[in-house]
């Protein structure tokens, strides 16, 4: 029994669940520390440790935990364990960095949001007035808060993580050829 729980997703997931969050914190804190916060420079190099750690973890599950073999489902299922504690660790990192560590952080947020809406406005050929901006600005704010955007963010990892997980399940799947194998697998 011990063996099992061992084997378990759940355990799997929380380990490099836990271990992926801390990454994704390690490089906000980085990407903070050298002022290019929000930038595209993070994004892209999270979202890239993001790929290479999952795929990596993956393949780790099935070779150490699983004796080498997995089903395209249990990889699927890991992989959206391992993004949703991810999420959950990156989460509560960005509601405790915006209450406590560094409150102007939501000025930024506020000012790229309202970049973005103009820009957004500004292709529809819609210009408006300082009272339209402010009230737009007014109608989003609960949008824009930490509480709000940690909830979008464990939402957008667990997903980007399940995506990730359905195109590399594919290539590291790998089912045993034991007929009993899963008759096993569930006592």
């Amino acid at each position: 029994m011990a063996e099992k729980s061992k084997n378990s997703v759940w355990s799997a997931g929380l380990v490099y669940g836990a271990i992926l969050g801390a990454v994704s914190v390690i490089i906000s804190v980085i990407f903070y520390i050298l002022g290019k916060t929000m930038s595209d420079a993070e994004k892209y190099v999270s979202m890239g440790v993001m790929v290479v750690l999952l795929v990596y973890f993956l393949y780790l599950y099935r070779q150490e935990r699983l004796g080498g073999y997995i089903k395209y489902g249990s990889l699927i299922g890991a992989g959206a364990v391992i993004s949703a504690v991810a999420g959950l660790i990156s989460a509560a990192y960005f509601i405790v960095f915006i209450k406590y560590i560094d409150p102007s952080m939501q000025n930024l947020i506020d000012e790229k949001s309202l970049q973005k809406m103009l820009e957004q406005l500004a292709k529809r050929e819609i210009y408006p007035s300082q009272t339209e901006i402010d009230d737009m600005l007014e109608k989003t704010k609960m949008f824009r808060s930490a509480g709000f955007m940690a909830i979008g963010s464990v939402i957008n990892i667990t997903l980007i993580g399940t995506l990730i997980s359905l195109i590399v399940g594919i290539f590291l799947k790998k089912e045993s050829k034991d007929p009993f194998a899963s008759v096993e697998e569930k006592q």
